[in-house]
């Protein structure tokens, strides 16, 4: 494989601005229906009703939280792989140093981790092309 830039696919984008989008609106109407069952005396309802909204809050804070994040790259080479952050910043571990993988699935992630455990590079499963990224860490990994 020759050098390959690797970014998270367009879908994703789309779907975490279109659920930015609807959040505010949904909560405001849950805490709206929370406050009138609340003075209506019907508790039960409110509570769920609040439950509904501190969710969809805790949702757009995570998706406000990771918007800088799809501007990062992952660059693949046959000699290192390397995550470009956000912040102009980059992680680079060389295939001939050595790394372990570790694979989080509750999290859609896989980390190549250097041998002094000092760098970590996350790769997230909404990448474009992850499978073939996948295979090709493996192949590096049992060289």
């Amino acid at each position: 494989m020759a050098s390959r830039n690797f970014r998270v696919a367009k879908w994703f984008v789309v779907a975490n601005y279109i659920t930015l989008l609807f959040c505010f609106p949904i909560v405001f109407l849950f805490f709206y229906g929370a406050s009138d069952m609340w003075n209506q005396r019907q508790y039960p309802g409110a509570f769920l009703s609040g439950i509904f909204g501190v969710s969809f809050i805790v949702g757009a804070i995570y998706t406000i939280r990771i918007l800088p994040r799809f501007k990062e790259t992952v660059l693949v080479t046959e000699s290192e792989i390397t995550h470009k952050l956000a912040d102009g910043t980059s992680i680079t571990i060389s295939w001939e140093d050595g790394f372990q993988l570790r694979n989080r699935p509750l999290l859609g992630r896989l980390e190549v981790i250097s041998v002094d455990g000092l760098r970590t590079i996350r790769l997230e499963h909404q990448l474009n092309g992850f499978e073939e990224l996948l295979v090709f860490i493996k192949t590096k990994l049992k060289d």
